[in-house]
């Protein structure tokens, strides 16, 4: 292994992103941003993960707690029964309750499920395009499905204009 191959292991292990490691270790950006996984090959990252007890079946067993999260909670009461049998509004001395309940930490449900299509390739971060456009002016639009007037003219003149956007 030659020394910019350890300084980005360092880096990764530091827990610095793919991208930020092969810069500090001196990689061009065109190395950072395509060629990580032939580095991460290179340098065995897998097996040092596996010999610090991050195994494929760990990792799966923790992603599965993490996808049915849940977080507990307390919640405000704002009306009691009353001595005669109605109801009254608390003071907000007595509004928080001793009761507790658990609910779906849907935050950390996403995160996880964002984690699951990016691993499976599904999930990109960014997707980049490049190339060059001649014989003038391009424009891109893009419309959201939407049903409003506004919407629906926007539609019929970009329609009269080009023949590029189908019925």
């Amino acid at each position: 292994m030659n020394i910019r191959q350890q300084k980005y292991k360092k880096h990764l292990l530091e827990g610095k992103s793919k991208y930020e490691s092969a810069l500090l270790a001196g990689y061009a950006k065109t190395t950072a941003l395509a060629h990580t996984a032939q580095l991460d090959k290179r340098i065995g990252i897998d097996k040092v993960m596996e010999r610090n007890g991050l195994t494929d079946s760990f990792l799966i067993e923790k992603h599965k707690k993490l996808l049915e999260a849940v977080k507990v909670i307390g919640y405000l009461h704002q009306y009691k029964k009353s001595e005669k049998g109605g109801i009254e509004k608390i003071s907000p001395e007595e509004a928080v309750s001793n009761e507790f309940i658990e609910v779906p930490d849907f935050h950390s449900i996403a995160k996880g499920l964002e984690l699951a299509y990016k691993l499976k390739g599904y999930l990109k971060d960014r997707l980049e395009h490049s190339g060059k456009i001649e014989g003038g002016e391009s424009k891109f639009i893009i419309i959201n499905n939407g049903k409003s007037n506004e919407q629906q003219s926007l539609i019929a003149k970009i329609r009269n204009h080009s023949t590029a956007i189908p019925e």
